[in-house]
Protein backbone atom coordinates (compact mmCIF):
# COMPACT_ATOMS: atom_id res chain seq x y z
CA UNK A 1 0.00 0.00 0.00
CA UNK A 2 1.28 3.46 -0.86
CA UNK A 3 1.94 5.42 2.35
CA UNK A 4 -0.83 7.80 3.28
CA UNK A 5 0.70 8.17 6.73
CA UNK A 6 4.33 8.20 7.79
CA UNK A 7 6.09 7.51 11.07
CA UNK A 8 9.55 8.98 11.58
CA UNK A 9 12.05 8.82 14.43
CA UNK A 10 14.67 11.37 15.41
CA UNK A 11 17.34 10.44 17.94
CA UNK A 12 18.74 13.32 20.01
CA UNK A 13 21.87 13.00 22.13
CA UNK A 14 23.13 16.60 21.98
CA UNK A 15 22.89 18.64 25.15
CA UNK A 16 21.77 15.61 27.15
CA UNK A 17 20.27 17.14 30.24
CA UNK A 18 20.50 16.14 33.88
CA UNK A 19 16.76 16.63 34.24
CA UNK A 20 15.06 14.71 31.42
CA UNK A 21 11.52 15.51 32.59
CA UNK A 22 12.21 19.26 32.45
CA UNK A 23 13.59 18.85 28.92
CA UNK A 24 10.51 16.87 27.87
CA UNK A 25 8.22 19.62 29.25
CA UNK A 26 10.24 22.31 27.45
CA UNK A 27 10.12 20.26 24.26
CA UNK A 28 6.34 19.83 24.43
CA UNK A 29 5.76 23.55 25.12
CA UNK A 30 8.15 24.54 22.34
CA UNK A 31 6.53 22.09 19.90
CA UNK A 32 3.04 23.42 20.72
CA UNK A 33 4.28 26.99 20.28
CA UNK A 34 5.92 26.23 16.92
CA UNK A 35 2.84 24.36 15.68
CA UNK A 36 0.68 27.28 16.74
CA UNK A 37 2.94 29.67 14.81
CA UNK A 38 2.49 27.42 11.76
CA UNK A 39 -1.28 27.81 12.28
CA UNK A 40 -2.01 24.22 13.24
CA UNK A 41 -5.29 23.79 15.12
CA UNK A 42 -6.57 21.53 17.89
CA UNK A 43 -3.11 21.35 19.43
CA UNK A 44 -3.32 18.98 22.37
CA UNK A 45 -0.57 18.01 24.82
CA UNK A 46 -1.24 14.66 26.51
CA UNK A 47 1.53 12.88 28.36
CA UNK A 48 4.68 13.04 26.23
CA UNK A 49 2.76 13.68 23.00
CA UNK A 50 1.60 16.75 21.09
CA UNK A 51 -1.11 16.13 18.51
CA UNK A 52 -2.52 18.63 16.03
CA UNK A 53 -4.69 19.10 12.97
CA UNK A 54 -4.14 21.38 10.00
CA UNK A 55 -7.06 23.33 8.46
CA UNK A 56 -7.46 22.91 4.71
CA UNK A 57 -7.73 26.49 3.47
CA UNK A 58 -5.50 28.97 5.26
CA UNK A 59 -2.60 31.31 4.71
CA UNK A 60 0.52 29.84 6.28
CA UNK A 61 3.82 31.43 7.35
CA UNK A 62 5.76 28.30 6.28
CA UNK A 63 5.03 25.27 4.10
CA UNK A 64 6.01 22.55 6.59
CA UNK A 65 2.44 21.46 7.41
CA UNK A 66 0.70 22.30 4.12
CA UNK A 67 0.71 18.74 2.73
CA UNK A 68 -0.42 17.08 5.95
CA UNK A 69 -3.84 17.10 7.55
CA UNK A 70 -2.90 15.88 11.05
CA UNK A 71 -0.02 14.55 13.05
CA UNK A 72 1.55 13.93 16.42
CA UNK A 73 4.97 14.31 17.99
CA UNK A 74 6.05 12.15 20.94
CA UNK A 75 9.27 12.42 22.94
CA UNK A 76 10.66 9.59 25.06
CA UNK A 77 13.74 9.78 27.27
CA UNK A 78 16.28 7.23 26.09
CA UNK A 79 19.68 6.12 27.34
CA UNK A 80 21.82 9.26 27.12
CA UNK A 81 19.31 11.25 25.09
CA UNK A 82 15.80 11.30 23.65
CA UNK A 83 13.81 9.61 20.92
CA UNK A 84 11.25 11.71 19.11
CA UNK A 85 8.63 9.81 17.12
CA UNK A 86 6.39 11.75 14.78
CA UNK A 87 3.38 10.63 12.78
CA UNK A 88 2.13 12.52 9.74
CA UNK A 89 -1.09 11.92 7.84
CA UNK A 90 -0.94 12.59 4.09
CA UNK A 91 -4.59 11.85 3.31
CA UNK A 92 -5.18 15.43 2.10
CA UNK A 93 -2.17 15.25 -0.21
CA UNK A 94 -3.40 11.91 -1.58
CA UNK A 95 -6.86 13.34 -2.37
CA UNK A 96 -5.62 16.65 -3.82
CA UNK A 97 -2.98 15.06 -6.07
CA UNK A 98 -5.47 12.42 -7.23
CA UNK A 99 -8.02 15.11 -8.12
CA UNK A 100 -5.42 17.20 -9.95
CA UNK A 101 -4.07 14.29 -11.96
CA UNK A 102 -7.38 12.59 -12.71
CA UNK A 103 -9.39 15.77 -13.15
CA UNK A 104 -6.97 18.07 -14.87
CA UNK A 105 -4.71 15.67 -16.67
CA UNK A 106 -7.46 13.13 -17.26
CA UNK A 107 -8.45 15.33 -20.19
CA UNK A 108 -5.53 13.72 -22.01
CA UNK A 109 -7.29 10.38 -21.88
CA UNK A 110 -10.74 11.40 -23.13
CA UNK A 111 -9.64 12.01 -26.75
CA UNK A 112 -7.70 8.73 -26.69
CA UNK A 113 -10.70 6.55 -25.82
CA UNK A 114 -11.37 5.90 -29.51
CA UNK A 115 -7.68 5.29 -30.29
CA UNK A 116 -5.75 2.01 -30.23
CA UNK A 117 -5.11 0.32 -26.89
CA UNK A 118 -1.39 1.16 -27.05
CA UNK A 119 -2.09 4.89 -27.12
CA UNK A 120 -4.58 4.56 -24.26
CA UNK A 121 -2.10 2.49 -22.23
CA UNK A 122 0.65 5.04 -22.82
CA UNK A 123 -1.60 7.87 -21.64
CA UNK A 124 -2.56 5.97 -18.49
CA UNK A 125 1.14 5.40 -17.93
CA UNK A 126 1.78 9.14 -18.20
CA UNK A 127 -0.99 9.83 -15.68
CA UNK A 128 0.44 7.24 -13.28
CA UNK A 129 3.91 8.78 -13.65
CA UNK A 130 2.62 12.29 -12.93
CA UNK A 131 0.67 11.08 -9.92
CA UNK A 132 3.68 9.23 -8.46
CA UNK A 133 5.95 12.18 -9.22
CA UNK A 134 3.66 14.74 -7.54
CA UNK A 135 2.61 12.64 -4.55
CA UNK A 136 5.99 11.03 -3.95
CA UNK A 137 7.92 14.25 -4.41
CA UNK A 138 5.73 16.28 -2.06
CA UNK A 139 5.71 13.46 0.50
CA UNK A 140 9.50 13.22 0.43
CA UNK A 141 9.98 16.98 0.69
CA UNK A 142 7.58 17.16 3.65
CA UNK A 143 9.32 14.28 5.44
CA UNK A 144 12.74 15.94 5.10
CA UNK A 145 11.45 19.36 6.17
CA UNK A 146 9.52 17.94 9.13
CA UNK A 147 12.61 16.13 10.40
CA UNK A 148 14.50 19.46 10.28
CA UNK A 149 11.56 21.05 12.09
CA UNK A 150 11.81 18.45 14.90
CA UNK A 151 15.56 19.09 15.24
CA UNK A 152 14.88 22.82 15.47
CA UNK A 153 12.38 22.22 18.29
CA UNK A 154 14.90 20.00 20.10
CA UNK A 155 17.57 22.72 19.88
CA UNK A 156 15.17 25.38 21.16
CA UNK A 157 14.01 23.15 24.01
CA UNK A 158 17.63 22.54 25.02
CA UNK A 159 18.31 26.28 25.29
CA UNK A 160 15.56 26.95 27.80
Amino acid sequence: MFPISYVGVVSWNENATENPQAFVENFLKTAASELSWLRAREILIAGNRVSYKVPFFQLVPDWILVHTNAGSIEIIPDAGGFLVTYRLSFLRLFVVVSLIVLGGMGLLILPALKMPVTVLTARFGVLAFFWLWMFGGLLLITRVRFTKFIRKILKKAGMK
